[in-house]
C-alpha cells in the first residue's frame, strides 16, 4: 500500500510539470507570432500584440502601444521588465529599448 502511494505522489508531481511545461509552450508559441506581428508596427498608435509570461499571461502593465511605452518611467518600465524575468539595471532608454527588442519591435517610423 505504501508504494502505491509513492507512485501515486510521483505521478501528481508529474503531471503538476506536464502542466506546467505546458503552459510556458503555450506561452512560447503565442509570444513567436506576437513579435512578427509587433516587428511590423508602421505607426506608434498601433496596438502591440502582448506577449505572455511563463504562466501564459499578460502583465498588468503591458503598454498599449509605442506611444504608451515612451510615457512610461523608470518604475513602471522597471515593474514591467520584473514581470517578464528580464533585467531591470540600466537607464529608462536603455531597460524601454530592452522591452522593445524583447516584444519583437526592431524598427521605429520616424514622421517628419
Amino acid at each position: 500500500m505504501e508504494q502505491f502511494r509513492i507512485l501515486n505522489e510521483q505521478f501528481r508531481v508529474l503531471n503538476a510539470r506536464f502542466d506546467s511545461l505546458e503552459l510556458h509552450m503555450t506561452a512560447k508559441s503565442h509570444n513567436q507570432g506576437a513579435r512578427i506581428f509587433n516587428s511590423h508596427l508602421t505607426s506608434p498608435e498601433i496596438p502591440f500584440q502582448p506577449l505572455h509570461d511563463r504562466q501564459n499571461r499578460v502583465a498588468d502593465t503591458f503598454p498599449l502601444n509605442l506611444a504608451a511605452l515612451a510615457r512610461l518611467d523608470n518604475d513602471s518600465i522597471t515593474t514591467l521588465l520584473d514581470a517578464y524575468g528580464l533585467g531591470t539595471d540600466g537607464t529608462v532608454a536603455m531597460k524601454k529599448r530592452l522591452f522593445k527588442y524583447f516584444i519583437g519591435v526592431v524598427m521605429e517610423v520616424i514622421r517628419e
